[in-house]
């Protein structure tokens, strides 16, 4: 994995001027860590409540069987996510000590780790997207998320070795290879701009992120239950693919992309500038951190909230098992899955 971190030019690199009296410099930083500290206090008051008021066990699966494959690629593939975390996390590490400091991409896994209280948040008001219970899980928290509306949320399967980890290593991984297509397409159109790697980077990563989805989608770990059929691939079936998902995927790990393409001599991104006023040492490396949880948090924060209002328009929900619908809608519960004419039902 490598880092185009510009270490010949960083190392002639002066100490930033001094600061214009009177003059305060802007420092997008700083907002930024803001909002990445108010994310990390909520996610701890969030996880303590949903601990502390018993919600956290495993879901129960059902009366309908799991197939064999499904079990053998449930295992498969969480350890195989599991064992791409530690990966990644080893050699961050790794070079981070070299370095003697946090490498950039470290910053990456730390501020997306941090979304994964978001993973489901989609189903705010009605169920669109859900997992199989067989994965190991411990339900999930959004009943206790202020204002939340869809019934019967802590039966949803979080799958924390599958989708906790992922968050990790995906977007590092998208991000190294968007820089990786942005050198070659440069190379080709140098005229290209940002707007131009912007594009090529959504297209690029949308299909990757179709591909990667499609293997859970087919072993039925997880569903797009809720999904408008016109903009789906197979749509109407229990694996569609909701083709504005890998908009919205390519989009977010676009921008990742760009912001790690595009640092300046110094290694810091745009949401990164005006570090280097705020003081040495740790202090610099927590407030860049706390800067990557917000961004992180507030571009899944835009994906779900889109998420939220596209529910209102979905087409009918295909049939699944108990092992999927976890008694969130349909025949295995008292709530009707989202439809046209279907209100959106509420806690009472």
């Amino acid at each position: 994995m490598l880092d185009t971190e510009r270490a010949a030019r960083r190392a002639t690199v002066q100490p930033p001027p001094a600061e214009t009296p009177g003059r305060r410099p802007f420092r997008p930083v700083v907002w930024w860590a803001a909002v990445g500290a108010a994310f990390v206090i909520f996610q701890i008051w969030l996880y303590a409540t949903w601990f502390l008021s018993g919600d956290a066990y495993r879901q129960p699966m059902g009366a309908d069987p799991v197939s064999g494959a499904s079990k053998v690629t449930a295992w498969l593939l969480q350890g195989g996510s599991t064992g791409a975390l530690v990966v990644v996390v080893v050699y961050l590490v790794r070079r981070s000590r070299r370095e003697g400091a946090l490498t950039w991409d470290a910053y990456i896994a730390i501020g997306f780790l941090s979304v994964f209280w978001q993973d489901t948040l989609c189903n705010y008001l009605r169920p669109t997207f859900i997992y199989n219970s067989y994965l190991v899980n411990l339900g999930a928290w959004y009943p206790h998320v202020p204002g939340w509306v869809a019934p019967h949320f802590r039966n949803i399967p979080e799958p924390f070795l599958l989708t906790g980890p992922l968050y990790g290593w995906y977007f590092v991984l998208f991000a190294v290879a968007f820089c990786a297509m942005a050198r070659r397409a440069e190379r080709r159109w140098p005229r290209i701009g940002r707007a131009g790697l912007f594009a090529i980077g959504v297209g690029a990563l949308f299909i990757l992120d179709m591909v990667i989805e499609m293997v859970f989608l087919r072993a039925g770990l997880f569903a797009y239950s809720g999904a408008i059929r016109s903009l789906s691939v197979w749509g109407g079936r229990t694996y569609q693919y909701p083709l504005y998902e890998g908009l919205f995927a390519g989009s977010v790990t676009a921008l990742v992309g760009l912001l790690r393409y595009h640092r300046d001599d110094r290694g810091r991104s745009a949401i990164e500038r005006g570090v280097d006023t705020i003081g040495p040492g740790r202090r610099v490396t927590a407030v860049r951190a706390l800067a990557w949880v917000g961004l992180a948090n507030v571009c899944l924060l835009w994906v779900n909230v889109s998420y939220a209002w596209i529910s209102l328009y979905v087409d009918p929900t295909p049939r699944y098992p108990s092992y999927m619908t976890n008694g969130l809608c349909g025949e295995h519960s008292d709530i009707a899955c989202p439809a046209p004419g279907v209100p959106v039902p509420t806690p009472r």
